[in-house]
C-alpha cells in the first residue's frame, strides 16, 4: 500500500504544478483541490496531523473562491431572463 501513496502523492505534486500553469483562476483552484485531496489521503495514511490540517484548510479557500465566481454568473443570468 505505501507504493500506491508515494505514487499518489506524485501524481498530486503534478497537478498541483500544472494548475499553477493555468491562467482561468477557477481551473486553477479546482486542479489545485484535486491535488489538494489527494495529498489529504496521503497525509491521513500516514497519519500526519498539520499536513491533514493544511489541507483542509487549502481546500476550504479553494472552495471558497470558487463558489463566489459560479454564484456571480448565476445571478447575472438570472436577471437576464
Amino acid at each position: 500500500m505505501g507504493f500506491y501513496m508515494e505514487m499518489m502523492a506524485y501524481f498530486a505534486s503534478i497537478i498541483v504544478l500544472i494548475s499553477f500553469t493555468v491562467k482561468d483562476v477557477v481551473l486553477l483552484r479546482l486542479l489545485n483541490t484535486v491535488g489538494c485531496v489527494l495529498f489529504l489521503i496521503c497525509s491521513t495514511y500516514h497519519d500526519r496531523i498539520p499536513l491533514i490540517i493544511l489541507n483542509l484548510m487549502v481546500i476550504v479557500v479553494n472552495i471558497l473562491y470558487i463558489y463566489k465566481p459560479i454564484v456571480i454568473l448565476w445571478k447575472e443570468r438570472l436577471k437576464k431572463k
